[in-house]
């Protein structure tokens, strides 16, 4: 009765020491990252429906951004720009993170350059171990001079010892990009959870100490607009969210 039992017992082995394997990776990771990537995934399995929406939707505006030409891509920027310069929020900001764009989203290029010649902060996105955070960058040359990275998008590689948004005082304005967007600020993003998990973080940070959190401001060319974003417990609603016309 033995031998046949030798390769159950050898099976038992392999796989106790690879959960043993699992346990240590996770275990070099932070708690917080943990915590976040394991309730995305309770979302996800107990909203099936809303996960296939969310997927139907992604592909569907795909397609429209691709369908915009160049052209119109071009004057819906500058209108949204200028919107977002005449809002209170960013007036009142002095730290403003703001995304660098892929050729398919608005393009905030002017935008940068607004912000470095009111004398503003500006932060950056970079990503270190599939986890975003925005950098301090000095000026519209240091910019220029950074490492072109995933999708041809510049971003810092000094990560350790550049000045980002989750200490110190933190942010007064985020800009942020998606995918889709409602009026009431739901927004729809690529699927990997980076902005949802860094606006928390920057929420938590402000909160506890003691200072409003940051604004937060989505932008979109008008083909992005639905009636409502699917949303998970997780995802962070934005304060407002500025269209372009076509």
């Amino acid at each position: 009765e033995f031998p046949p039992a030798l390769p159950r017992m050898q099976g038992l082995l392999l796989l106790t020491a690879r959960l043993q394997r699992g346990v240590q990776r996770l275990s070099t990771r932070p708690i917080s990252q943990f915590v976040a990537a394991t309730t995305k995934m309770a979302d996800d399995v107990g909203s099936g429906s809303n996960v296939a929406e969310k997927k139907r939707l992604r592909k569907e505006m795909k397609g429209r951004l691709a369908a915009l030409s160049p052209e119109q891509r071009q004057a819906q920027s500058h209108q949204i720009t200028q919107q977002v310069l005449q809002r209170p929020q960013f007036h009142n900001a002095k730290r403003i993170g703001v995304y660098l764009n892929m050729p398919e989203e608005v393009s905030t290029e002017a935008l940068v350059k607004a912000i470095f010649e009111s004398g503003r902060e500006c932060y950056v996105p970079a990503c270190r171990d599939r986890v975003m955070n925005l950098y301090r960058i000095a000026s519209l040359d240091e910019l220029a001079s950074l490492p072109r990275k995933v999708f041809g998008i510049r971003e810092p590689d000094d990560l350790d010892t550049r000045p980002h948004a989750l200490q110190g005082p933190g942010l007064d304005l985020v800009i942020v990009p998606g995918l889709a967007f409602d009026e009431s600020g739901g927004r729809l993003g690529r699927g990997m959870g980076y902005y949802d998990a860094f606006l928390s973080k920057a929420r938590d940070h402000a909160r506890n100490g003691g200072r409003e959190p940051p604004a937060t401001v989505g932008v979109a060319f008008d083909v992005q607009r639905v009636d409502a974003v699917p949303m998970h417990a997780t995802d962070v609603r934005l304060d407002a969210v500025v269209f372009g016309q076509s």
